[in-house]
């Protein structure tokens, strides 16, 4: 198969005709192979980077070892995460695996470099933003910064030109810099990292808005493991979004300040990993939570892929909490049976909801609970009632929309009494008697069937105060007495629960 090349000068990115292998090797150019002839061409990137604190970081690392649950691909390992962190390997061998290939880009999914391009572009058909985690290493702080498949000798103006080839050939959005392999902070290293700001991130020429530029560092109690210039020097850290720190299993908050009392809140953030038992995701998700003054960049996870919840529950920590959906009663429904239960399905990053009902609009507060349904115990007929469910976590709450309903006007609950041998034919509730009453009453009710059978009185504001009745009973004609002798006077309601129905009645006690 003929191969075509792509050339860089440094500025430009240049189309030329097929070329034999043997002759890459040029001089002030750097050459890469394209994978096949129809290969996905440039992509010209949009704008759209993830608003200043809301950086939802995750990596997918391909020797990850998976806890919970099996090996995902880079298209459902997080639901959350807003850029994608593809780590192990190398960004030259996703973008010419006939010359290149660490061996390392690959899992129990993952078979062919084709798989994870098509992925990379399912995400960011998504609006996700997808980057290729690079290395750093001890060539960084020589003259020769990089040596091609074919001995070809980068400085590093060419290695820089050189990722940004290999980045438009994929299609990336950037790059996530690995600061630990040993290299020396010297006039060398600072100015690869300046000229590799030249293609991504907010100094880039041409690229400013849409293609992120990033490194992760950390310090050690064993010393450096690389250049902490990119952590500490405000003006090489300029060429960056943000740095991330990956020091997993030390103290959050002193991490976080040993990069931001140099760079600001703004560009900084602290990793977490599933794996640290000191960031727990009650721990993590706290720290997620947390939105200092100015805002810190946002969080980042290491590695995502080894297990979702704890992923995407610290993510969602970071932001708002999702709307409530699904209302029932649907919204607007009519004739409305007048004894209900309200329910919802919650949003995700949700911990729990503050509820809202009543005849007015906006509805009254009816407190804070952690369930998604609310009994409202009784309601009139032909009457419209307005509901909102307001979503909240540890970071923020969100305000749903307000939901209504109108009841019907069937004020009947008692039916045909009775078949020919005196067995109840439908389920029914009498009015108590007397009522008003003073302090006791009598509460009957038919059952058509055997079956399990509740009955509970409920005071004005919903609470229960007794329980009647809690267990199997026999069709047939039933009372209870209910004694009101330590409640004070006012308008209490009665439900019985049986067979799949539910009956409420009001009465009145009069001291």
């Amino acid at each position: 198969m003929a191969s075509c090349a792509l050339v860089s000068d440094g500025t430009a990115v240049h189309l030329r005709q097929p070329v034999s292998r043997k002759g890459l090797a040029g001089i002030g150019a750097v050459l890469v192979i394209l994978l096949t002839s129809n290969s996905r061409a440039f992509q010209v990137l949009t704008a759209d980077l993830p608003a200043p604190g809301n950086n939802r970081v995750a990596y997918y690392a391909f020797d990850a070892t998976p806890v919970g649950q099996g090996i995902y691909p880079l298209t459902t390992f997080t639901d959350k995460a807003n850029i994608v962190v593809v780590f192990e390997g190398t960004l030259w061998e996703l973008a010419d695996s006939v010359h290149y290939s660490s061996g390392w880009m690959k899992n129990a999914y993952y078979k062919y470099y084709s798989q994870i391009l098509s992925d990379i572009k399912t995400l960011q058909a998504r609006g996700v933003k997808v980057l290729m985690n690079v290395d750093d290493t001890k060539s960084w702080s020589t003259d020769t910064v990089f040596t091609t498949y074919d001995g070809t000798r980068l400085n590093y103006q060419q290695f820089a030109s050189f990722i940004d080839t290999c980045i438009t050939k994929i299609g990336l959005d950037g790059i996530a810099l690995d600061i630990e392999h040993g290299a020396t902070d010297n006039t060398n290293y600072r100015n690869l990292i300046k000229e590799i700001g030249k293609y991504v991130g907010p100094l880039s020429t041409s690229y400013s808005t849409s293609r992120i530029y990033t490194a992760a560092i950390y310090l050690s109690s064993y010393g450096v493991p690389g250049p902490t210039v990119i952590g500490w020097d405000r003006t090489i850290a300029a060429y960056l979004n943000f740095v991330m720190d990956m020091g997993y299993f030390q103290n959050n908050n002193i991490r976080f300040h040993r990069w931001a009392d140099s760079l600001g809140n703004g560009k900084v953030m602290d990793g977490f990993s599933h794996d640290d038992p000191n960031n727990s995701l009650s721990v993590a998700a706290a720290w997620a939570a947390w939105h200092p003054t100015p805002d810190k960049a946002g969080v980042m996870v290491f590695a995502g892929n080894v297990n979702k919840p704890y992923t995407d529950s610290v993510f969602a920590a970071l932001e708002a909490p999702d709307l409530a959906t699904n209302p029932n009663p649907a919204n607007n429904a009519t004739g409305v049976s007048r004894v209900l239960t309200l329910s919802w399905t919650t949003g995700f990053g949700v911990t729990s909801c503050d509820v809202y009902f009543g005849t007015s609009n906006p509805p009254e507060s009816k407190g804070n609970q952690t369930t998604t349904t609310y009994n409202p115990v009784v309601l009139a007929q032909n009457t419209t009632y307005y509901w909102r469910i307001d979503e909240k976590n540890s970071s923020s709450t969100t305000a749903g929309p307000v939901w209504s309903f109108t009841t019907d006007t069937d004020s009947t609950t008692s039916v045909e009494r009775t078949d020919a041998e005196g067995i109840p034919q439908k389920f029914a509730l009498m009015q108590n008697y007397p009522n008003p009453f003073n302090p006791t009453t009598a509460i009957s009710y038919e059952l058509s069937k055997n079956g399990f059978v509740t009955l509970r009185v409920y005071d004005a504001l919903g609470r229960e105060i007794r329980t009647l009745v809690d267990g199997s009973e026999a069709a047939g004609k039933h009372s209870v007495n209910f004694d009101g002798d330590q409640l004070p006077s006012g308008i209490y309601f009665y439900r019985l629960t049986a067979s799949g129905n539910s009956y409420v009645k009001k009465m009145v006690l009069i001291r």
